[in-house]
């Protein structure tokens, strides 16, 4: 039998974080500056109770095998901790417009396309609490995106450089 990997050849890590964006979990990012970590609540919250994380810049190897490279993040950005729930999708997006397929008010909110994702993180920005501490939403870069995955690893996956471990630490099909 012949194993097929979900992730495709690319480390665990990007597939898992393509997954998620995909099915969008949204992870908004923001633009942080010395005011804003002043503004924020002790906990990284926003308006609507998204808790967020600092994250400051560095350097790491982006990509894998021939197409990796060393890429710098420069400045310190925040991702959101946890998902986006329903319930605050609905508070930005407007009551009863929610596309997720497993309803439940604190269920992360899924089946949402990038356009209505650019659209949240908008609409977001534009909430008069939001705007009045000067935070402005964005999804992550590509880069920033890897960056919050790897987690400080330098390694092929986030488990090591075995492959051999794969299937402890991802779904694939057997052919």
């Amino acid at each position: 039998m012949t194993k097929i990997n979900l992730y495709q050849g690319k480390p665990l890590f990007l597939a898992m974080a393509s997954l998620m964006f995909c099915f969008l979990m949204i992870g908004c990012g923001t633009k942080l500056s010395n005011q804003d970590a002043k503004t924020t609540t002790p906990q990284n919250a926003n308006a609507i109770g998204m808790e967020f994380k600092p994250l400051s810049g560095g350097t790491f190897t982006m990509g894998s095998h021939d197409d990796a490279r060393q890429v710098t993040l420069s400045k310190t950005f925040e991702l959101g901790v946890y998902e986006v729930t329903q319930e605050q999708y609905e508070i930005v997006m407007g009551k009863g417009n929610n596309p997720s397929e497993f309803k439940g008010a604190q269920n992360p909110v899924e089946r949402v396309g990038w356009d209505a994702a650019i659209e949240f993180c908008r609409k977001l920005s534009e909430l008069p609490e939001e705007k009045s501490a000067g935070r402005v939403y964005r999804l992550p870069t590509e880069a920033e995106w890897e960056y919050a995955c790897r987690a400080g690893t330098t390694t092929a996956y986030s488990f090591g450089d075995d492959e051999s471990q794969i299937g402890d630490y991802a779904w694939y099909l057997e052919k």
